[in-house]
C-alpha cells in the first residue's frame, strides 16, 4: 500500500511539473524572469561567499599564504566592494620567510592608511588635492606587499646552493629592499600629524608636499620593483648562456 502511495505521489509530482513547464513555455516573459531571478540569487550567493570567505580568513587586512594569486577571484570580488565602500583591499603577504616584526611594517601601513584618510577628510586641503593625495595612497599598500613578495622569492633563492657573488648579491638587493619598506613606513606614519597641523592652521599650504612624499614613496617602490627584475632577468640569461 506505501508503494502505491509513493508511485501516486511521484506521478503526481510528475504531472504538476510537466504543467507548470508548458505553462512556462507558453509563457516565455515569466519564463524569462524565473530564470533571471534564479541567476540573480545564485551570484549574490556567490558575492556573499566569496567576500565571507575571504574576511573570514583575513587579519588586519591581510591574508597570509606562500601563493600570491589564493583566493584571486574571490579577493578581487571581495576588494571591489571594499573599493566601493572606502575601505582597503585584502592583499596577500608571503606566509613564510617574513619575519614577524617585518609583517607587522605592512600592518602599521594599513593602520596609518586609515589614520591618513581620517585625518585628509578633516582637512581644509583643497577637493583637487585631496583627490591626489587619495590617489596616490591607493597605490602604497600594493607597492609594500609587492616589495614583501620580493624579500620573500630572495630570501628563499637564498636556500639554493649559489656561488658567494649571487648570494653577496641577493643578499644586498635583500637589505635595501627592506630598509626601503621601512622608511615608507615611517614617512606615512609622520603624516596623520602633518594633516593634523594642516587642519589646526586651516591651510593646505603643505598640502603639495604631503603629496610629493607619497609620490615619492611609490616611485622608489616601483624603481626597486623594476631594477630587481631586470637583475634577475640578466642573472637568468648569464645562467643559461653557461
Amino acid at each position: 500500500m506505501e508503494q502505491v502511495w509513493s508511485i501516486i505521489i511521484v506521478i503526481g509530482f510528475l504531472v504538476v511539473l510537466t504543467v507548470c513547464v508548458i505553462w512556462l513555455v507558453q509563457n516565455p516573459l515569466i519564463l524569462l524572469g524565473l530564470v533571471l531571478c534564479i541567476a540573480a540569487l545564485s551570484l549574490a550567493g556567490f558575492v556573499a561567499y566569496a567576500v565571507n570567505s575571504v574576511n573570514s580568513k583575513a587579519k588586519n587586512g591581510f591574508i597570509e599564504d606562500d601563493d600570491p594569486n589564493t583566493m584571486r577571484i574571490r579577493r578581487s570580488i571581495t576588494n571591489g566592494i571594499r573599493r566601493v565602500s572606502g575601505k582597503l583591499p585584502v592583499l596577500v603577504l608571503p606566509k613564510s620567510k617574513i619575519k614577524s616584526d617585518e609583517r607587522d611594517l605592512a600592518r602599521h601601513m594599513n593602520v596609518v592608511i586609515v589614520e591618513i584618510r581620517e585625518a585628509l577628510s578633516k582637512s581644509p586641503v583643497s577637493s583637487e588635492k585631496k583627490v591626489v593625495l587619495r590617489r596616490e595612497m591607493s597605490q602604497v599598500p600594493a607597492n609594500i606587499t609587492a616589495a614583501m613578495w620580493r624579500l620573500h622569492r630572495l630570501r628563499r633563492l637564498q636556500d639554493l646552493p649559489y656561488d658567494q657573488t649571487n648570494l653577496t648579491e641577493m643578499q644586498a638587493i635583500e637589505s635595501s629592499t627592506l630598509a626601503l619598506i621601512r622608511a615608507s613606513v615611517e614617512a606615512l606614519m609622520a603624516m596623520p600629524v602633518s594633516l593634523m597641523q594642516i587642519e589646526t592652521a586651516r591651510a593646505d599650504s603643505s598640502a603639495d608636499r604631503r603629496i610629493a612624499e607619497v609620490r615619492e614613496i611609490n616611485q622608489r617602490l616601483r624603481e626597486q620593483r623594476d631594477a630587481y627584475v631586470e637583475v634577475r632577468n640578466t642573472s637568468l640569461h648569464e645562467s643559461r648562456n653557461d
